[in-house]
C-alpha cells in the first residue's frame, strides 16, 4: 500500500498547526485574513511569520518572501541548518541565536533568516520534512 502523498501546503499547514496547539509558537499566523504586498500573483498566503522586530515572513505555497524582499522559492532550498553550517558557531551561539535560519540555496548563495522567535522550531521541521523527497 502506498503512502499518501500529502502537499506542500499541508506540510506547513501540520507544523504550524502542531506549535499553535501546543502554544509554542505565537509568532505565526496561520492563513492570514489580511493580504500582504511583494507575493507572486495568484499565490496563496498561507502563514505569517513576525519576526522579533515585527516584520512579515509571509510563506505561501511555493515559497517565502525574505527580508530585502526575495521571493524564494522551496524549490531552490538545497539544504538548511538551524542557527549555522559551522559546528562551532552553532555550539557557542546556541543560547543567543537558537533563533536562526541558514539556508543553502540551488543558486550558490546562502540567506539568513533571523529573529524568528519560537518560529524557528516548525519552520525547521517544515524544511527537513521537504528535503526528504
Amino acid at each position: 500500500m502506498a503512502r499518501p502523498t500529502i502537499n506542500t501546503v499541508e506540510k506547513l499547514e501540520i507544523q504550524v498547526r502542531k506549535s499553535l496547539n501546543h502554544q509554542h509558537a505565537l509568532n505565526i499566523v496561520l492563513h492570514p485574513t489580511y493580504s500582504r504586498s511583494g507575493l507572486p500573483p495568484k499565490s496563496e498566503f498561507i502563514a505569517d511569520v513576525i519576526d522579533k522586530a515585527g516584520s512579515s515572513i509571509p510563506f505561501t505555497e511555493s515559497g517565502f518572501l525574505a527580508p530585502g524582499n526575495r521571493f524564494v522559492l522551496y524549490a531552490d532550498v538545497k539544504r538548511v541548518h538551524w542557527i549555522s553550517k559551522e559546528v562551532e558557531e552553532k555550539a557557542k551561539n546556541k543560547r543567543d541565536h537558537f533563533d536562526r535560519l541558514e539556508f543553502d540555496l540551488s543558486d550558490g548563495t546562502t540567506l539568513f533568516l533571523k529573529d524568528l522567535d519560537q518560529a524557528v522550531f516548525p519552520l525547521l521541521k517544515f524544511f527537513e520534512w521537504l528535503q526528504k523527497e
